[in-house]
């Protein structure tokens, strides 16, 4: 009811898996309705791409960060086209079966592993990670840099830094109670027989 009067409701027009319906006397033509969800959701979508890299890429991936498991994505427009590259996150297998050379080239380069297709991927989602991958290229330090692992052998007062923390005698924050690696683990397998799971 709106003002007293029965307005009918219809199917003013679909935007992806949204069916849009209203009444028809509103006189919102189906394109504007149309137009103003798929800005608004387009927008909201665009936001958390750096989440969705976060959840989804950031274990295999850094931009400037040096490989992983995946290539280092800083400036990887510059190293393949759009399509390609928008292909390749819909369907990674597909492009490493049709004999690709690039693409299996990278399999090798990552001992085999071929990336999986990442949950709710589509052509708008990849066009947007391309866009948030451009932008964080040209940054001096990217967020998705990654951590960096040193790759120098341990010192022998790195061992014995590991040691002390392994045993507990020393403290990771100034203050705080520190229980030695130990502690947890035989907590664990006393538990384990107690409980009847050994």
């Amino acid at each position: 009811m709106l003002r007293g009067i029965q307005r009918e409701k219809k199917t003013v027009g679909t935007v992806g898996f949204l069916r849009l319906e209203g009444p028809v006397a509103w006189g919102a033509s189906p394109m504007l309705v149309a137009m103003l969800i798929l800005l608004t959701s387009s927008t909201a979508f665009a936001q958390d791409t750096p989440d969705y890299f976060r959840q989804n890429c950031i274990n295999c991936h850094t931009v400037g960060g040096g490989r992983l498991t995946g290539p280092d994505l800083k400036s990887v427009g510059q190293r393949r086209e759009a399509e390609w590259l928008i292909g390749f996150m819909q369907n990674p297998k597909a492009v490493v079966d049709s004999g690709d050379g690039f693409a299996v080239k990278m399999v090798e380069e990552s001992r085999g592993v071929v990336m999986p297709i990442a949950p709710g991927m589509t052509r708008y989602r990849a066009e947007q990670i391309l866009k948030m991958l451009e932008v964080e290229s040209a940054l001096e330090k990217s967020q998705f840099e990654g951590v960096k692992i040193s790759n120098k052998p341990f010192t022998d007062q790195d061992r014995l830094t590991g040691h002390q923390y392994f045993v507990g005698t020393r403290r990771r924050m100034a203050g705080r109670r520190v229980f030695p690696v130990t502690a947890c683990t035989t907590f664990l397998r006393w538990a384990a027989v107690d409980w009847g799971l050994i």
